[in-house]
């Protein structure tokens, strides 16, 4: 396809653009335009900041404008028919567009858009877009080729989000629970990096199809990784990132889906919180009672056993929690009921 250099004059006053236009050649929607092309969109358009809950639009808003995320992350929600509050369906990252198919529609917004921590975006309108295809219309062309192709892939596949995509933030402003429902509910697949506010990694999870298949926190793996991720909530950051997957060495497989695993992970949350302050001396050593282990509950047998078995080394608490394969909510509650049926003093 040949653009022409010349798309006529800009229709917003360009003193208002700041920043060079070289973040469009990286967007998913304007990568393949030539350079002279990505000045004459961004000169059309403008840069806008927000903040920590800003609003780009809500439903029934008229489409008048569509976006491209320079920096930071927008949350696209709808509204929960169980609830009736606003869920999170979809985060839109750096170089992703929002709303370019409903500007030549005319379609009225369907979801909210919003910031959870602050964003810059590049902003055109509906009338600049359509007049620069006028006077250029191999652009014109261009859209329909790019609308006409995602057209094809969700006939074929079903509409899912890019593989390759990138989303960052601070879990001050993000749910981590949402951001892993959200990466589920929209099959996405990738790896999500958790990050101490000192850049140390503290738990990478692996994203197939929207299915967590592998995970690792310090030495535990699988769903006991998993579910240590919210005893306590980690602060710091989260990276998404699309196509990159953890190592075959990373430990076992998941099979549960995102859904049961958070069902899971909030339960064992709920035992944890019950029982944490009772056990918040981490150099106490538990000494086992003579005798074997008396255990009737079949379902946690087997972490029972493990714990016992730990036990009888004469480890401290934090030790024991170190070395034990499961998570801190299993581990503290295990211990409780042998303390309260005189097991260990």
């Amino acid at each position: 396809m040949r653009f022409g250099v010349a798309l006529g004059h800009s229709f917003m006053n360009s003193n208002t653009v700041t920043s060079d236009p070289s973040f469009l050649a990286a967007a998913t929607l304007f990568s393949p335009l030539p350079v002279p092309v990505l000045a004459k969109i961004f000169a059309s358009g403008s840069l806008r900041r927000y903040a920590n809950g800003d609003v780009l639009f809500r439903p029934g808003d008229q489409t008048e404008e569509m976006f491209v995320v320079k920096t930071g992350v927008i949350e696209i929600c709808r509204v929960d028919p169980d609830t009736g509050g606003d869920k999170v369906v979809a985060y839109i990252g750096e170089g992703d567009a929002i709303g370019e198919m409903v500007l030549f529609t005319g379609s009225p917004r369907s979801s909210l858009a919003r910031v959870p921590e602050e964003a810059e975006v590049f902003v055109i309108t509906r009338s600049g877009v359509i007049e620069l295809c006028r006077q250029e219309p191999d652009l014109a062309l261009y859209f329909a080729r790019v609308f006409a192709s995602r057209l094809e892939s969700w006939v074929k596949k079903g509409r899912r989000q890019d593989t390759q995509r990138q989303l960052a933030g601070n879990l001050r402003f993000f749910d981590l629970a949402t951001v892993m429902q959200t990466l589920g509910d929209s099959q996405s697949s990738g790896t999500l990096v958790i990050r101490t506010d000192l850049g140390r990694v503290h738990a990478e999870l692996d994203f197939v199809d929207g299915r967590i298949v592998q995970a690792r926190l310090g030495h535990l793996t699988a769903e006991q990784a998993c579910y240590q991720l919210f005893q306590p909530p980690p602060e710091g950051t989260f990276l998404f990132q699309g196509g990159l997957h953890l190592d075959s060495d990373a430990g076992p497989r998941i099979s549960a889906n995102v859904m049961s695993v958070l069902m899971e992970a909030m339960r064992l949350q709920d035992e944890w919180n019950n029982v944490r302050d009772r056990y918040e001396d981490h150099e106490r050593v538990f000494t086992p009672a003579p005798g074997d282990l008396e255990w009737e509950d079949d379902d946690s047998l087997v972490a029972a056993f493990n714990i016992w078995s730990l036990l009888h080394r004469g480890l401290p608490l934090g030790v024991l929690t170190s070395e034990s394969p499961y998570c801190s909510a299993v581990v503290l509650t295990v211990l409780d009921r042998l303390v309260r049926t005189k097991q260990v003093s």
